[in-house]
């Protein structure tokens, strides 16, 4: 169930309106975020195509595992 601040009243607090278009525009943000990596990605992957590399560097995908993880504790998202 869900606790209203005033039971009478199906009217949502302002404050958790308020945080509520806080994330929808993190949300809206982290989209267009992933949108540009999706376009980057794409065009290492065409690089490495036409240059006959290897698709996975397992060396770097090592290094970027243990810098987002470390990132990812820094940011207390992780224990």
């Amino acid at each position: 169930k869900e606790q209203m601040t005033n039971n009478n009243s199906n009217k949502t607090p302002q404050e958790l309106t308020n945080w509520r278009k806080e994330i929808d525009k993190i949300d809206t943000m982290i989209m267009e975020q992933i949108a540009q990596r999706v376009e980057v990605v794409k065009q290492v992957g065409e690089y490495k195509k036409e240059n006959n590399m290897p698709f996975l560097d397992v060396k770097r995908k090592n290094q970027l595992l243990k810098h987002k993880v470390e990132l990812a504790k820094e940011k207390n998202l992780i224990k």
